[in-house]
């Protein structure tokens, strides 16, 4: 794959690939026509170099989780069992939301998805009970 990739970047793969990696549930042929002429390659290193978070300002932010192809159980079970990729979501600082549908919800569900994204403006729907329904 590093052939088409100049060496440094992964292409957008084909979407019978991308349906084996990524559910596109709720993806029709016109989104993913929209889809495909807005990708960009994504460098190797992303792939390849762990991710080293500390800068101690991130703490402060405000840390969601959108979980669109991830129930909340599989994803608190991930992170219970140590799953790496899941560590930075143990902390007690982060919410979730469930958005069930595929990979892609700013196809498949385009309004939920900007309304979650929309109500973050707003702390004191975290500060309440500190869940988000």
């Amino acid at each position: 794959m590093q052939e088409l990739g100049e060496d440094w970047k992964f292409p957008m793969p084909p979407p019978e690939e991308v349906a084996n990696v990524a559910s596109l549930e709720g993806v029709d042929e016109d989104h993913l026509r929209l889809l495909y002429s807005r990708a960009t390659p994504q460098p190797f290193g992303t792939y390849t170099q762990p991710l080293r978070l500390k800068n101690p300002a991130r703490e402060g932010l405000t840390k969601l989780g959108i979980l669109c192809s991830f129930s909340l159980d599989q994803v608190q079970e991930m992170i219970a069992s140590g799953n790496p990729s899941f560590r930075e979501m143990a902390s007690p600082d982060w919410r979730f939301v469930e958005l069930p549908t595929g990979h892609y919800p700013m196809f498949s569900r385009p309004d939920d998805l900007a309304a979650v994204l929309l109500d973050l403006s707003s702390s004191a729907s975290w500060q309440d009970d500190g869940e988000r329904s």
